[in-house]
C-alpha cells in the first residue's frame, strides 16, 4: 500500500476488513473467524478499472451475505463484490450514472437483502439502490425533499437493519 492511500472499512459479525485501490486491482486486509483473526492482505482477482488513489466505499450485510466496495467514476459507480450466492468469487460490475464524475464523493451502506450508494447534487440527495426489494436492479432515485446542499459536499451513509437507512453531513444546517 502507498503511504497516504485512502482506505474503506467495513465489519460483520466475525469479519473485518479494509480495502485500497492498485494498479487496475483491489487489494484487501482482512481478519476474523476465517483465519483465527490475523491480519492476512490479498489482491482480490479480477482486474478493475481503477488506480492507486482512487476512493473506495466498503459496505457488508450479516454474516456471509454480503462484502464489497464502490467507487466513482465518469458516468459510472463501479462495484466489486463476493456474496452468498458464490462466496470467495469477486464479481465486478459497472453501473451507468448518468453526471457522476470520479470526483464525485460517495457514501455507501448494506443491510440484510439491500443495498444503496448516495451522493450530493445541487439541492437534492440522490440514492443508487438494490436488494430483494426490486430483484437486485439497481435503481436511482432523486431523494425528496430537497435540501440545501451543492454537488459534490460529502455525506455519509447509515443504516438500521431491517428499519431504514440514509445519509447526513458534517454541516448543522442540514
Amino acid at each position: 500500500m502507498e503511504s497516504g492511500s485512502a482506505l474503506a472499512a467495513c465489519g460483520r459479525p466475525g469479519f473485518l476488513s479494509y480495502y485500497w485501490a492498485g494498479e487496475r486491482k483491489v487489494h484487501m486486509m482482512s481478519w476474523g473467524d476465517h483465519n483465527a483473526w490475523a491480519l492476512t492482505p490479498t489482491e482480490l482477482p479480477p482486474d478493475v478499472d481503477i488506480s492507486p488513489g482512487t476512493k473506495l466505499h466498503a459496505m457488508c450485510r450479516t454474516a456471509h451475505e454480503y462484502n464489497g466496495v464502490v467507487w466513482a467514476a465518469e458516468n459510472g459507480v463501479h462495484h466489486l463484490y463476493t456474496d452468498h450466492t458464490e462466496w470467495g468469487y469477486w464479481k465486478y460490475e459497472v453501473f451507468e450514472t448518468v453526471g457522476m464524475t470520479k470526483y464525485t464523493p460517495l457514501a455507501a451502506v448494506g443491510r440484510p437483502g439491500y443495498l444503496s450508494v448516495w451522493w450530493a447534487a445541487d439541492g437534492r440527495i440522490l440514492r443508487k439502490h438494490m436488494g430483494e426489494h426490486n430483484g437486485w436492479v439497481p435503481q436511482d432515485e432523486i431523494m425528496e425533499p430537497p435540501v440545501p446542499i451543492l454537488a459534490g459536499t460529502p455525506v455519509y451513509a447509515f443504516a438500521r437493519s431491517g428499519e431504514h437507512d440514509g445519509v447526513s453531513r458534517t454541516s448543522l444546517d442540514f
